[in-house]
């Protein structure tokens, strides 16, 4: 039979300033907030990087939303069969001979080939592995580290959109990188992703998306 053709593969990497990137192609340098900081874009258009607010964009909505502008960008301007988004500092790691073991640590991060591994089953997306808590849960660490309310006024808006609640748990899949098949609506769970990014542009709609998409990254 004829031989498939590789699928196109665009992982974003979203950050504030200048940073070493991945050399692998399929990553994507992103300047996500680059509307509120144009001093900036020089610097970063120096060493490759890319504005969040070209083409269909809510970049200047980064202050509430963080990174959550580099993925709306991703998704409304990038064509690619699976598209992923990482933080400048959190990568998904190598799963190659040697890669974990590789002196410079941009060596072992996960390039195409681990990927196109990863996406050999009937896989439909890849979070970030689960942090469990021992102590506390999700919800008592995430009081000690943002402001007060914050997971409460999300939970209340799911209820909202849902009608469901769902549960604090022990554990979490954190540090904001997921990978997810399609490249077109089904990478989001809309509507209330754009309910939350464009009708809630504020620090609830931050939490609010995130929990959507950690949810559809286990539904998946």
């Amino acid at each position: 039979g004829a031989l498939m053709s590789r699928p196109k593969i665009r992982i974003a990497v979203a950050s504030h300033k200048p940073y070493r990137m991945p050399s692998d192609s399929i990553y994507i340098p992103l300047h996500v907030g680059r509307s509120l900081h144009p001093e900036l874009a020089a610097e970063m258009d120096a060493q490759g990087f890319l504005g969040d607010d070209g083409g269909d964009s809510i970049s200047s909505s980064n202050a509430s939303l963080c990174e959550l502008t580099g993925l709306w960008w991703l998704w409304r301007n990038v064509d690619a069969d699976w598209k992923g988004l990482v933080h400048y500092r959190r990568h998904f790691a190598s799963r190659r001979a040697g890669g974990k073991r590789a002196g410079d640590r941009f060596d072992r991060i996960a390039s195409e080939p681990d990927f196109l591994r990863a996406m050999s089953g009937r896989v439909e997306a890849v979070p970030p592995s689960r942090r469990n808590y021992v102590i506390e849960t999700v919800g008592s660490h995430w009081e000690h580290t943002q402001p007060a309310g914050q997971l409460a006024s999300a939970r209340r808006v799911c209820r909202d959109l849902t009608g469901q609640d769902e549960g604090i748990s022990r554990g979490a899949k954190v540090f904001q990188v997921f990978f997810k098949a399609g490249g077109g609506d089904d990478i989001f769970p809309l509507p209330a992703f754009e309910y939350a990014v464009v009708h809630r542009a504020d620090d609830d709609a931050r939490i609010l998306a995130r929990i959507l998409f950690r949810r559809r990254a286990r539904q998946g």
